[in-house]
């Protein structure tokens, strides 16, 4: 005779069965939800070259800012420099000379070493008049009146002039008349040619847009002056 099952213990068995398949699978839901998906595993931490990338950055970011403070400094000392030997030249006040000496150029200058020689500055009155200009001889009673073209046409020349007429006539001090923006040039020029008591004064361009080519033609013409051409 074959044994046979126990009344309710086939019901039970699939009971237990069922339990145990609902907690595996609950236990996979859990392990599923838990785990991080196949293409984030391994993520946590920053991807291969992360940091070289970053301090690359910030060098290029440090370097912009260095060229950046750099130039604004070069720019600030531009500047003042500019504004120092072209715009507010240490000029001086006009004093009793030998002679007043006007450099030929823009402004009014001629004006100026008119009004000098008038006031008694000066027993002499020298123009620099190149080319077809006048000289204003009787525009100046109390002086005497001595016009000249410098050879070369330059402030050069007129270096050389003055300094033949100071020697020719002994004087020993000369009162300048030139335009502010040339002052610090043409005082190097004559130096280098006459070695006696140098003063200069000055007179401004007559139009405020003319400072910029004023300015510009200096800086040329200074670099010139002490680099190429270093002797009277």
């Amino acid at each position: 005779m074959g044994v046979r099952d126990r009344p309710g213990s086939s019901g039970t068995d699939g009971f237990l069965g069922r339990g145990r398949t609902q907690a595996c699978l609950n236990d996979g839901v859990v392990s599923a939800a838990s785990s991080p998906p196949a293409g984030e595993r391994g993520s946590s931490g920053p991807p291969p070259g992360a940091g070289r990338a970053a301090r690359h950055r910030r060098g290029r970011a440090g370097r912009r800012r260095l060229i950046v403070m750099l130039f604004a400094v070069f720019l600030a000392g531009f500047t003042a420099l500019t504004l120092r030997l072209f715009v507010f030249p240490a000029a001086d006040v006009p004093v009793q000379a030998d002679a007043i000496v006007m450099l030929a150029g823009p402004g009014d200058r001629t004006g100026k070493a008119i009004e000098l020689a008038r006031t008694g500055y000066a027993p002499v009155l020298v123009m620099s008049t190149p080319g077809t200009r006048g000289c204003s001889a009787h525009e100046a009673p109390k002086a005497e009146v001595i016009c000249f073209s410098p050879h070369p046409v330059t402030t050069r020349g007129e270096a050389r002039a003055a300094a033949e007429l100071a020697a020719r006539h002994g004087w020993t001090r000369i009162l300048f008349v030139t335009g502010r923006a040339q002052d610090t040039r043409a005082r190097i020029r004559i130096s280098r040619c006459f070695h006696g008591d140098l003063r200069v004064t000055v007179v401004g361009p007559r139009r405020l847009r003319e400072w910029p080519y004023a300015i510009a033609y200096e800086w040329g013409a200074l670099a010139k002056a002490l680099i190429w051409q270093r002797s009277c």
